[in-house]
């Protein structure tokens, strides 16, 4: 997605020390930040989402976005939804991501698979 239309997906973790240097610790939980943007809301009431992996769920939960209409009489939604690492590792195992958001569902392009699988040799 853009800043003008879509879906954003922001994962990130913090973790201590020089990651060139030392194995850091794993982070406890990572953040996945969920930004919309459409010329009406898309996900006006709580929400249910789906994580699959290679088309097997391997977690589910709800979340509320926060809605605000925009200058231009269009919308953002935002929602920042924390996970456990364990579940993020499961994610990023597969070779197909799906997140499911209500009725709208979103697969992960190679590209983006990609970037959250290097992201998870992190959180091991």
């Amino acid at each position: 997605g853009t800043t003008e239309k879509g879906l954003i997906l922001v994962p990130h973790f913090s973790v201590v020390g020089d990651v060139n240097k030392i194995k850091p610790k794993p982070p406890d939980e990572v953040a996945l930040d969920f930004a919309a943007f459409s010329e009406k809301p898309k996900f006006p009431n709580l929400t249910k989402l789906v994580f699959l992996s290679d088309d097997k769920i391997v977690y589910q939960t709800e979340g509320q976005f926060s809605t605000s209409r925009i200058a231009d009489d269009s919308y953002n939604e935002f929602l920042y939804l924390n996970v456990p690492t364990a579940v993020f590792l499961k994610i990023t195992l597969g070779s197909k991501v799906t997140i499911k958001l209500n009725k709208h569902e979103y697969t992960l392009r190679e590209s983006q698979l990609l970037q959250i699988q290097r992201m998870s040799d992190y959180c091991k």
